[in-house]
């Protein structure tokens, strides 16, 4: 893997699973009833 396209994956992952993991949290709680 190139140095430059290394850091566009380091974003893309970011960008894509960071909202995916909050989603999954927040109806963590909301199904165990502490949100």
């Amino acid at each position: 893997m190139s140095i430059v396209a290394n850091p566009f994956v380091v974003l893309l992952d970011a960008n894509v699973l960071f909202p995916f993991r909050v989603r999954d949290v927040l109806l963590t709680f909301a199904h165990e009833g502490l949100f």
